[in-house]
């Protein structure tokens, strides 16, 4: 696929994590929803690594993603997943009974996201 394909999917996709985002601070769907807290951590996920990626592919060229890229983006999801758990925990918001349940399941829907998002740009940016 191309780099307008790309770009046109990048700005859906920050367009829709905003208007959830939004939506769900508004609405405090995250506490009346229980899904929706799962679904914004993937989206994320999923919107980092495609943004680094393509960062990555406008600054070396549009060629395939190497092993090392993945680890890259794995490192990358950690820091920013770990550093957003912090974040929750000390502006208490989050729900002490099941901390870090919900740790665990946001890490690893960021991590499911994330690659997601490597084997997309994996297999759509194949030269």
């Amino acid at each position: 696929m191309n780099r307008i394909f790309h770009i046109i999917a990048f700005a859906a996709l920050a367009a829709l994590i905003g208007y959830l985002q939004v939506i769900s601070i508004e609405r405090d769907l995250y506490w009346t929803i229980w899904w929706m807290d799962i679904l914004l951590h993937f989206l994320a996920g999923f919107f980092i690594v495609y943004a680094a990626l393509l960062l990555n592919f406008s600054i070396y060229g549009w060629r395939g993603i190497e092993a090392s890229d993945l680890k890259k983006m794995f490192f990358i999801i950690l820091f920013i997943g770990v550093g957003w758990e912090i974040f929750e925990y000390v502006n208490k918001m989050i729900d002490p009974e099941n901390y870090w349940q919900d740790t665990f399941t946001d890490l690893v829907m960021d991590f499911l996201g994330a690659f997601l998002a490597y084997i997309f740009m994996n297999r759509t940016t194949r030269t």
